[in-house]
């Protein structure tokens, strides 16, 4: 799917098919969405005048990272998380040794349980914690906490919980780049989380605090470059 906003302009939004994320084309649509107002100069009699038009599209983003937490925690996970997720027949075997556990995966967890089980930590850094956000990560705790880290096994998606000091998206925010306090830097796909290569070593110096996209990113993930700072 392809998305345009408004009329014949440039598509700005993006998604490989109807039931995976939407992702954003130009960075500059995210900044549009974030302001609140714009600054349109008119000509009157006395000269220029500077009129403050509100974006009728203004995203507050506090309250969509809410919103985003609020549906990860008490939607999605608090109903689509269960014990056997996958349905396995037996406990004996490794996640690796079953045959058909992509099959599985693809079959019992949908890309928004996917998406829910890898980012509702993200929108919960993002926002001031309350009594209601209280509420909900004990109801999580609670009931569905285990089942999370099943999710996250099944989808090979626990080492991504190491400890994270950077992120960033690739300028089509189809791809996930992270530094970690192992040293390691991960690339993911942005919609799923699953890992597109295996990290990237070698950081002997030091924690890898900060990492960034070149301008000249190829559009295949294992093939982009890096550039850490440490």
């Amino acid at each position: 799917m392809n998305g345009s906003f408004g009329g014949n302009h440039t598509s700005t939004l993006g998604s490989g098919a109807a039931d995976q994320a939407v992702y954003i084309l130009h960075a500059t649509f995210k900044e549009f969405l974030l302001r609140e107002y714009r600054i349109e100069r008119k000509v009157n009699a006395i000269g220029h005048e500077e009129v403050k038009i509100r974006n009728q599209y203004y995203t507050n983003k506090a309250e969509g990272e809410r919103a985003m937490l609020k549906s990860c925690l008490s939607n999605v996970m608090a109903k689509g998380l269960v014990f056997n997720i996958c349905r396995l027949e037996t406990s004996c075997l490794l996640n690796e040794n079953v045959t058909d556990m992509d099959d599985r995966v693809r079959l019992y967890i949908s890309n928004a349980l996917r998406y829910s089980c890898l980012n509702w930590a993200s929108h919960l850094e993002s926002i001031p914690c309350d009594a209601e956000i209280l509420e909900w990560l004990e109801s999580f705790m609670n009931n569905q906490f285990l089942w999370w880290l099943e999710d996250l096994s099944v989808t090979k998606c626990v080492g991504f919980a190491s400890k994270i000091l950077a992120v960033a998206f690739s300028h089509d925010s189809k791809w996930l780049v992270s530094g970690s306090y192992d040293r390691t830097v991960r690339v993911r796909d942005a919609g799923t989380g699953v890992a597109i290569e295996a990290p990237f070593r070698g950081h002997n110096d030091g924690f890898v605090m900060s990492v960034a996209l070149t301008a000249s990113e190829l559009s295949l993930a294992p093939m982009m470059r890096l550039d850490a700072f440490y």
